[in-house]
């Protein structure tokens, strides 16, 4: 995964999400930060930003009314792809925000862009996600936290997607993304979540 991460410098945790990601943080991530701050008396605090409408939410899960304005709301892959390495103002402008205001930057698409059809698109996610990483080297003060996809229902897929969705979880999460890129980490949500089938 990465170096050993100093708890109390990278302590302002930051979520960049759309319904899969409420879920999460419905589903008690916070409460989990909460018991590990407390078994181990550390002071993490973690921030999310869902859809632009809602933008950000405090470590107590108040909206605060500011949004960050992710161009075009669009977490898909070409979506982050923007966010992260376009000279256009609004990404600029997005980015900034993240990079000025946090220090563990996590990210996720939802659970369409686990979609991947064919070989070329795998490859074009590949493309934008090592031009994402080039990015991510400039900025050694902080880690990146490159989600997988979360998958598609099985009968929403098809097995060749479903194939080509796990061969893009497992190339994030291989020393092929990850390696001599130490303030890059991988969550593999998709192995979290999809049948071993």
């Amino acid at each position: 995964m990465g170096a050993e991460v100093d708890a109390q410098t990278f302590s302002n945790l930051f979520f960049l999400h759309h319904s899969t990601g409420s879920g999460l943080i419905d589903g008690g991530m916070r409460n989990v930060v909460t018991a590990t701050n407390a078994a181990n008396g550390t002071h993490f605090a973690f921030w999310d930003h869902g859809y632009n409408d809602t933008g950000l939410t405090d470590p107590d899960g108040n909206v605060t009314g500011v949004s960050y304005a992710i161009p075009d709301d669009n977490t898909d892959p070409i979506g982050l792809y923007y966010l992260w390495v376009s000279a256009e103002a609004d990404a600029v402008s997005a980015r900034n925000l993240i990079l000025v205001n946090h220090q563990v930057i996590a990210f996720k698409s939802c659970f369409p862009a686990s979609n991947i059809p064919d070989a070329d698109t795998l490859s074009q996610y590949k493309t934008w996600y090592l031009a994402m990483r080039n990015v991510f080297d400039l900025y050694p003060g902080r880690l990146f936290v490159v989600m997988s996809t979360p998958p598609l229902h099985r009968l929403a897929s098809t097995a060749e997607a479903a194939a080509n969705a796990r061969a893009f979880a497992n190339w994030l999460k291989s020393s092929e993304y990850l390696g001599g890129h130490p303030n890059v980490y991988c969550f593999d949500l998709f192995d979290r979540l999809a049948g071993s089938d």
